[in-house]
C-alpha cells in the first residue's frame, strides 16, 4: 500500500472535511489540497499556478511552511515558496515522495474536490503514488445539489461544464447533476477498484462511530474507540481552518465556509424521487433528478 490517501469526489462532497477527519488518525497525517495531480513537474506546476486566476498554491505552500517553513505564517510560507522555487526543476513525484516522508510513518490523507473531473489528473495522481488509496466522498445528489447550487449561483464565474445548456442555451442554469455524475463515473471507470473506497458523507450525520469505523477497517487503520475519538475532533488538524493572510484557502469551501446554512430546502431525508429545488427559477418549475444520477445513486445505496 502507497503512503498517501487520497479523497476525490465531485466539488462539494466533503473531500476536505473528511481529509482532516481521516487525517487525525493516530496513523495518519492531514494534509490540504496539494494540486500535485494538475502536472509532472514542479515547474509545470509553479506556471499553471502563475496563469491561474484562482490560487493554486495555498495547500502546498500551507503543507510545507508548517512541515518545512517553521509554520504557517508570513515568514513560513516565504520559505515555503522559496523551497518550490529551489526545487523547480524536481518532478511531482518526487515533490510527493518527500511530502510524505516528512509524516512518516504516518499515511498522508490529502483531499482534491477537482481530480474527479478530469481524468487524466485521477491517472496523474496513481503514477505519483503507486499503490495509491483513493477514497470516492460521495453526498445523496439532492443534499449536494441544494447545498452546492447557491454557493455557485454566488460565483461570478461558474465553469460551463457546470452549467445545463440543452435545457436553456441562452442563459444556462447551473446544474450541479452535471459534475456530480462525471466525477463519480470518472472514478468508477478510472481508478481501479481494488484501490478505491466508497464513503458516504451522510452516514457521518445519522451514524458518524459507525461510518468512521468502517471507513478505518476498509483502509486497514486502527479502529479502535481512541482512534476514532481523535478522528472527531477535527479542530486538533493544522489545516483545518483557514490559513495565513498569504496562503488562505487550501480546502473547499464547504469545509471553510458556513454554506450549509445557506443550503435549498429540502425535506428530510433526502429522495432521489424528490424535486430538485435549484431548478426551480427555470419555465415549467422544478423537475426530478436525471435518470442517470438516479440510477447511479442507487448503485450507492441512496433512495
Amino acid at each position: 500500500m502507497s503512503g498517501v490517501i487520497l479523497l476525490a469526489g465531485a466539488p462539494f462532497s466533503g473531500c476536505s472535511l473528511l481529509a482532516q477527519m481521516l487525517g487525525s488518525h493516530p496513523q495518519c497525517a492531514a494534509a490540504p489540497e496539494l494540486k500535485l495531480g494538475l502536472a509532472d513537474t514542479v515547474d509545470g506546476l509553479l506556471t499553471l499556478a502563475d496563469l491561474s486566476q484562482v490560487p493554486l498554491l495555498d495547500g502546498l505552500l500551507r503543507f510545507i511552511a508548517e512541515h518545512h517553513g517553521g509554520g504557517q505564517h508570513r515568514a513560513g510560507i516565504r520559505r515555503a515558496m522559496d523551497w518550490l522555487e529551489a526545487g523547480r526543476e524536481a518532478s511531482t513525484a518526487a515533490l510527493l515522495a518527500e511530502l510524505t516522508e516528512a509524516v512518516a510513518p504516518r499515511l498522508l490523507v490529502i483531499p482534491d474536490g477537482e481530480a474527479a473531473l478530469r481524468p487524466d489528473e485521477l491517472l496523474l495522481w496513481q503514477r505519483l503514488a503507486p499503490g495509491l488509496r483513493v477514497v470516492q466522498c460521495l453526498r445523496h445528489p439532492l443534499t449536494h445539489g441544494a447545498v452546492w447550487a447557491p454557493w455557485l449561483h454566488g460565483q461570478l464565474y461558474v465553469p460551463p461544464d457546470y452549467r445545463d445548456h440543452r435545457v436553456s442555451p441562452e442563459a444556462a442554469l447551473v446544474e450541479p447533476q452535471i459534475p456530480w455524475l462525471r466525477c463519480n463515473r470518472n472514478l468508477q471507470r478510472w481508478v481501479p477498484e481494488a484501490q478505491r473506497t466508497q464513503f458516504r458523507m451522510d452516514d457521518l450525520e445519522t451514524d458518524p462511530l459507525t461510518a468512521l469505523r468502517a471507513l478505518c477497517i476498509a483502509l486497514g487503520l486502527d479502529d479502535g474507540d481512541a482512534a476514532l475519538a481523535a478522528m472527531q475532533a477535527i479542530r486538533g488538524s493544522p489545516f483545518a481552518g483557514w490559513g495565513p493572510p498569504e496562503a488562505p484557502g487550501g480546502l473547499e469551501m464547504d469545509a471553510l465556509a458556513p454554506v450549509i446554512d445557506q443550503a435549498l430546502a429540502i425535506a428530510a431525508p433526502p429522495s432521489l424521487e424528490a424535486e430538485a429545488p435549484w431548478q426551480a427559477e427555470q419555465e415549467g418549475g422544478s423537475r426530478t433528478l436525471d435518470a442517470a444520477v438516479v440510477a447511479l445513486a442507487r448503485q450507492y445505496g441512496y433512495t
